[in-house]
């Protein structure tokens, strides 16, 4: 295969490094470090590619070296991708230098969500009072994404106390604005971080969101951990609303506290029938 690599033709020289990169040989690393400099885009990225895939110490190094001094733009990104993909935290320089590119920040802050670590949710923090939205939209994702991997609850509780002291009611529009995307992924994100803000507009905000059909399994989540959490708080606020949401929250919460108190001794009469088309559902 690495003699194959030295064909002209560009279409079997980039197929070659994606066999190789499905192979994981280090024995591959000198005939793919050469295709990182070959004059075809396509065979670059598939090199750069294969060197993610076949991992290590030296590989690592060199996507470093890539990400940090590569002259073509397209291979530094897929480079960084690859980085984040490992899950190891990226050195804290080399983040710094990257973010004062303008247009690696979008990328830099998708990656940090890969590895579970307060440098990851430091640096995000910074990331969700950008100037430029897009960034902002990454930083969110990513912290979002943190919140829900961490079992641990040492990430979770300083993702919280972090966002109370950045987001106010000043700058609540920094989040409150992804509630209006297209996107549902953004959505939910958005309403998991405004959720652990415990600010009484907020909580106003995610009690109209109740008739809002179309986030109501994410807001039934949110809204039970709210109650839990400050049940005399939630409560107080919940009353002053109108009857029309009031009833649509205690629905919610009642969808919500039925799923997760579903017990084995509960007795349902099903058919055949019946019971297959819930199992295939």
């Amino acid at each position: 295969l690495t003699l194959a690599a030295q064909t002209y033709d560009p279409e079997v020289r980039k197929f070659i490094m994606d066999i190789l990169g499905e192979i994981r040989s280090k024995k591959a690393l000198p005939c793919v470090m050469k295709a990182i400099e070959d004059e075809n885009e396509n065979v670059r990225l598939a090199a750069v590619e294969a060197l993610g895939k076949i991992g290590g110490l030296e590989a690592e190094q060199k996507l470093m070296e890539l990400v940090n001094s590569g002259n073509d733009l397209v291979v530094r990104f897929s480079a960084l991708h690859l980085l984040g993909k490992s899950g190891k935290p990226l050195p804290s320089e080399m983040i710094e230098r990257l973010l004062k590119e303008r247009m690696f920040r979008r990328a830099v802050f998708e990656v940090l969500g890969e590895s579970l670590s307060v440098q990851s949710v430091n640096f995000l923090m910074e990331g969700i009072t950008d100037s430029a939205k897009s960034a902002r939209q990454s930083a969110i994702h990513s912290l979002a994404k943190i919140y829900e991997k961490d079992n641990s609850g040492e990430l979770r509780e300083r993702i919280e106390r972090k966002l109370k002291a950045v987001i106010n009611n000043q700058n609540l529009h920094l989040l409150m604005e992804f509630m209006q995307s297209d996107h549902t992924h953004i959505r939910r994100d958005a309403l998991l971080l405004l959720s652990l803000l415990d600010n009484t507009e907020v909580l106003h905000y995610l009690f109209s969101l109740s008739l809002d059909s179309s986030i109501s399994d994410d807001l039934a989540l949110v809204l039970e951990r709210l109650h839990r959490r400050r049940t005399d708080w939630f409560k107080k606020h919940l009353d002053k609303e109108q009857k029309e949401i009031q009833e649509a929250v205690k629905r919610l919460l009642q969808e919500e506290l039925g799923i997760l108190s579903l017990t084995a001794e509960a007795k349902l009469e099903l058919s055949d029938d019946e019971f297959k088309e819930i199992r295939d559902r």
